[in-house]
């Protein structure tokens, strides 16, 4: 089943304030009311995830602030990618 993004039309509650997620079928009627707080929400169009993307790569990994070490030979583990220390 897809996920959908709603927002508050005017001022919500702090659940439909910011965008919020729903899991619907797709022939579930969109929402068109916050299930806390009844105010008028839109569904918003967001950019789906990119199949095929490895999320893993080194690049992808340094990008948000992790560290990748890959262990060698004599046991000890060195930097591949990342903010961290080298050894």
């Amino acid at each position: 089943m897809p996920i959908y993004e709603y927002q508050a039309e005017q001022k919500g509650c702090e659940h439909c304030r910011q965008v919020f997620e729903i899991m619907q079928s797709f022939s579930d009627a969109e929402l068109t009311e916050c299930p806390k707080c009844g105010c008028a929400v839109r569904r918003i169009f967001s950019i789906p995830g990119r199949p095929g993307r490895n999320i893993m790569s080194n690049s992808s990994l340094a990008e948000k602030g992790f560290t990748k070490y890959k262990k060698r030979s004599d046991g000890r583990y060195t930097r591949e990618c990342g903010p961290g220390p080298e050894i």
